[in-house]
Protein backbone atom coordinates (compact mmCIF):
# COMPACT_ATOMS: atom_id res chain seq x y z
CA UNK A 1 0.00 0.00 0.00
CA UNK A 2 0.92 3.80 -0.57
CA UNK A 3 0.59 6.28 1.76
CA UNK A 4 -2.99 5.79 3.24
CA UNK A 5 -3.65 3.01 1.46
CA UNK A 6 -0.39 1.38 3.54
CA UNK A 7 -2.07 2.93 6.34
CA UNK A 8 -5.20 1.11 5.24
CA UNK A 9 -3.46 -2.13 4.60
CA UNK A 10 -1.68 -2.48 8.11
CA UNK A 11 -5.34 -2.09 9.82
CA UNK A 12 -6.50 -4.63 7.71
CA UNK A 13 -3.63 -6.85 8.67
CA UNK A 14 -4.64 -6.17 12.28
CA UNK A 15 -7.41 -7.47 11.96
CA UNK A 16 -7.24 -10.51 9.73
CA UNK A 17 -3.62 -11.04 10.68
CA UNK A 18 -4.26 -14.82 9.23
CA UNK A 19 -5.40 -13.61 5.99
CA UNK A 20 -2.16 -11.32 5.35
CA UNK A 21 1.22 -13.51 3.92
CA UNK A 22 3.18 -10.12 3.75
CA UNK A 23 3.30 -6.38 3.23
CA UNK A 24 5.23 -3.91 1.13
CA UNK A 25 4.14 0.16 2.60
CA UNK A 26 5.73 2.76 0.37
CA UNK A 27 5.67 6.51 1.95
CA UNK A 28 3.07 4.93 4.86
CA UNK A 29 2.44 5.63 8.66
CA UNK A 30 1.26 4.12 11.45
CA UNK A 31 -1.16 6.94 12.66
CA UNK A 32 -3.03 10.21 11.38
CA UNK A 33 -1.75 12.65 14.36
CA UNK A 34 0.38 14.83 11.52
CA UNK A 35 -2.99 14.97 9.61
CA UNK A 36 -5.67 15.88 12.72
CA UNK A 37 -8.33 18.43 11.87
CA UNK A 38 -11.17 19.92 13.77
CA UNK A 39 -13.64 17.46 14.37
CA UNK A 40 -15.80 19.85 13.13
CA UNK A 41 -14.05 20.98 9.92
CA UNK A 42 -13.90 16.61 9.05
CA UNK A 43 -17.79 16.54 9.84
CA UNK A 44 -18.14 19.25 7.15
CA UNK A 45 -15.92 17.46 4.38
CA UNK A 46 -19.29 15.48 2.97
CA UNK A 47 -21.10 18.72 2.84
CA UNK A 48 -17.80 20.80 1.45
CA UNK A 49 -18.06 21.40 -2.74
CA UNK A 50 -16.28 19.51 -4.85
CA UNK A 51 -13.63 21.96 -6.11
CA UNK A 52 -13.12 23.79 -2.48
CA UNK A 53 -12.11 19.44 -1.81
CA UNK A 54 -9.66 19.07 -4.69
CA UNK A 55 -8.01 22.22 -4.57
CA UNK A 56 -7.51 21.13 -0.77
CA UNK A 57 -5.68 17.98 -2.26
CA UNK A 58 -4.12 19.85 -5.02
CA UNK A 59 -2.50 22.20 -2.47
CA UNK A 60 -0.69 19.37 -1.23
CA UNK A 61 1.44 18.49 -4.19
CA UNK A 62 4.87 19.50 -4.95
CA UNK A 63 5.38 22.56 -6.41
CA UNK A 64 7.60 24.42 -8.16
CA UNK A 65 10.02 22.52 -11.34
CA UNK A 66 10.14 19.06 -10.87
CA UNK A 67 12.42 16.48 -13.23
CA UNK A 68 10.38 14.83 -16.31
CA UNK A 69 9.23 11.74 -14.58
CA UNK A 70 8.31 13.09 -11.61
CA UNK A 71 6.50 16.27 -13.33
CA UNK A 72 4.73 13.36 -15.49
CA UNK A 73 3.40 11.57 -12.30
CA UNK A 74 1.85 14.61 -10.91
CA UNK A 75 0.14 15.45 -14.50
CA UNK A 76 -1.76 11.69 -14.43
CA UNK A 77 -2.53 12.15 -10.31
CA UNK A 78 -4.09 15.55 -11.45
CA UNK A 79 -6.00 13.91 -14.12
CA UNK A 80 -7.20 11.17 -12.15
CA UNK A 81 -8.20 13.54 -9.40
CA UNK A 82 -10.53 15.26 -11.91
CA UNK A 83 -12.35 12.01 -12.22
CA UNK A 84 -13.34 11.64 -8.68
CA UNK A 85 -16.71 13.00 -7.08
CA UNK A 86 -17.44 14.87 -4.09
CA UNK A 87 -18.51 11.66 -2.03
CA UNK A 88 -15.14 10.34 -3.31
CA UNK A 89 -13.16 12.93 -2.10
CA UNK A 90 -14.44 13.64 1.23
CA UNK A 91 -14.61 9.66 2.07
CA UNK A 92 -10.72 10.05 1.53
CA UNK A 93 -9.94 13.06 3.36
CA UNK A 94 -12.31 12.06 6.04
CA UNK A 95 -10.02 8.83 6.81
CA UNK A 96 -6.74 10.84 6.34
CA UNK A 97 -7.97 13.69 8.97
CA UNK A 98 -9.60 11.41 11.87
CA UNK A 99 -7.42 10.47 14.11
CA UNK A 100 -6.38 6.83 13.80
CA UNK A 101 -3.63 4.64 14.47
CA UNK A 102 -2.22 0.55 14.09
CA UNK A 103 0.17 1.58 17.03
CA UNK A 104 -2.25 -0.64 19.75
CA UNK A 105 -2.30 -3.77 17.18
CA UNK A 106 1.35 -3.80 16.25
CA UNK A 107 1.68 -7.25 18.46
CA UNK A 108 -0.68 -8.93 16.22
CA UNK A 109 1.52 -7.39 12.79
CA UNK A 110 4.88 -7.68 13.47
CA UNK A 111 5.23 -11.38 13.03
CA UNK A 112 3.71 -10.73 9.33
CA UNK A 113 6.79 -9.79 6.83
CA UNK A 114 7.42 -6.15 5.96
CA UNK A 115 9.17 -4.35 3.33
CA UNK A 116 9.47 -0.40 3.79
CA UNK A 117 9.94 0.89 0.76
CA UNK A 118 10.83 4.75 1.03
CA UNK A 119 11.98 7.56 -1.45
CA UNK A 120 15.09 9.11 -0.31
CA UNK A 121 13.93 12.63 -1.76
CA UNK A 122 11.77 15.19 -1.00
CA UNK A 123 8.03 13.75 -0.21
CA UNK A 124 4.96 15.31 0.85
CA UNK A 125 5.13 12.65 3.77
CA UNK A 126 6.31 14.38 7.14
CA UNK A 127 9.54 12.91 8.20
CA UNK A 128 8.53 12.04 11.79
CA UNK A 129 5.75 10.00 10.19
CA UNK A 130 8.20 7.80 8.93
CA UNK A 131 10.39 7.53 11.75
CA UNK A 132 7.29 6.35 13.73
CA UNK A 133 7.05 3.36 10.62
CA UNK A 134 10.41 2.03 10.94
CA UNK A 135 10.36 2.22 15.46
CA UNK A 136 6.99 0.43 14.77
CA UNK A 137 8.18 -2.38 12.36
CA UNK A 138 12.38 -2.33 13.17
CA UNK A 139 13.19 -5.75 11.98
CA UNK A 140 11.23 -4.78 8.34
CA UNK A 141 13.15 -4.92 5.39
CA UNK A 142 13.99 -1.29 4.14
CA UNK A 143 14.29 -0.45 0.25
CA UNK A 144 15.23 2.76 -0.73
CA UNK A 145 14.38 4.64 -4.59
CA UNK A 146 16.83 7.86 -4.74
CA UNK A 147 14.24 9.80 -6.97
CA UNK A 148 10.93 8.64 -6.58
CA UNK A 149 8.77 11.40 -5.23
CA UNK A 150 5.38 11.17 -4.05
CA UNK A 151 4.61 8.85 -6.38
CA UNK A 152 7.38 6.31 -7.12
CA UNK A 153 4.84 3.35 -8.27
CA UNK A 154 4.52 6.28 -11.35
CA UNK A 155 7.89 7.90 -11.79
CA UNK A 156 10.22 4.72 -11.12
CA UNK A 157 7.94 2.13 -11.96
CA UNK A 158 10.83 -0.41 -12.84
CA UNK A 159 12.66 -0.10 -9.03
CA UNK A 160 9.49 -0.38 -7.57
CA UNK A 161 8.20 -3.71 -9.61
CA UNK A 162 12.25 -5.16 -8.91
CA UNK A 163 11.48 -4.35 -5.11
CA UNK A 164 8.00 -5.67 -4.97
CA UNK A 165 9.52 -9.02 -7.19
CA UNK A 166 12.81 -9.00 -4.62
CA UNK A 167 9.89 -8.78 -1.55
CA UNK A 168 8.11 -11.97 -3.15
CA UNK A 169 10.66 -14.24 -3.99
CA UNK A 170 11.56 -13.65 -0.15
CA UNK A 171 8.86 -14.44 1.47
CA UNK A 172 7.46 -17.25 -0.96
CA UNK A 173 4.71 -15.34 -1.69
CA UNK A 174 2.89 -16.39 -5.18
CA UNK A 175 -0.52 -15.99 -7.00
CA UNK A 176 -3.22 -17.51 -5.09
CA UNK A 177 -1.24 -16.89 -1.47
CA UNK A 178 0.14 -20.14 -2.17
CA UNK A 179 3.85 -21.34 -1.08
CA UNK A 180 6.40 -21.73 -4.35
CA UNK A 181 5.90 -25.64 -4.27
CA UNK A 182 1.88 -25.99 -4.36
CA UNK A 183 1.96 -23.05 -6.89
CA UNK A 184 4.58 -24.70 -8.95
CA UNK A 185 2.68 -27.59 -8.56
CA UNK A 186 -0.34 -26.16 -10.27
CA UNK A 187 1.84 -24.64 -12.80
CA UNK A 188 3.26 -27.59 -13.95
CA UNK A 189 6.56 -25.91 -13.16
CA UNK A 190 9.54 -28.67 -12.26
CA UNK A 191 11.29 -26.72 -9.09
CA UNK A 192 14.25 -29.33 -9.66
CA UNK A 193 15.20 -27.80 -12.94
CA UNK A 194 14.39 -24.47 -12.37
CA UNK A 195 16.54 -24.51 -9.13
CA UNK A 196 19.64 -26.28 -11.48
CA UNK A 197 19.03 -23.59 -13.81
CA UNK A 198 19.72 -21.23 -10.84
CA UNK A 199 22.59 -22.72 -10.10
CA UNK A 200 24.27 -22.90 -13.10
CA UNK A 201 23.61 -19.57 -13.92
CA UNK A 202 25.46 -18.98 -10.58
CA UNK A 203 28.67 -21.17 -11.28
CA UNK A 204 28.72 -19.09 -14.81
CA UNK A 205 29.12 -15.90 -13.42
CA UNK A 206 31.57 -17.04 -11.02
CA UNK A 207 33.52 -18.18 -13.61
CA UNK A 208 33.09 -15.34 -15.58
CA UNK A 209 34.22 -13.05 -12.68
CA UNK A 210 36.75 -15.01 -11.81
CA UNK A 211 38.10 -15.08 -15.43
CA UNK A 212 38.22 -11.16 -15.35
CA UNK A 213 40.10 -10.98 -12.01
CA UNK A 214 42.80 -13.23 -13.35
CA UNK A 215 42.61 -10.73 -17.01
CA UNK A 216 43.13 -8.05 -14.83
CA UNK A 217 45.82 -9.32 -13.01
CA UNK A 218 47.73 -10.01 -15.64
CA UNK A 219 47.49 -7.01 -17.08
CA UNK A 220 48.76 -5.48 -13.96
CA UNK A 221 51.69 -7.57 -13.79
CA UNK A 222 52.62 -7.20 -17.28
Amino acid sequence: GVSLGGFMALHFAARYPDRVSSLILCNSFVDTTPFHQNPTWVTMLGYMPEFYLKKYILDSFPKGALPGPHADAVDFVVEQLESLNRNDLGSRLTLNCLPSSVTKHLNKIVKIPITILDTVDDVVLPEQMRDRLYKAFPSAKLAYIKKGGDFPFLSAHMEVSMHIQVHLRGNKVFPGGVDAKTYAKKSGIDLKESEASVNNNKKKKNRMETTRLMEMMSARQA
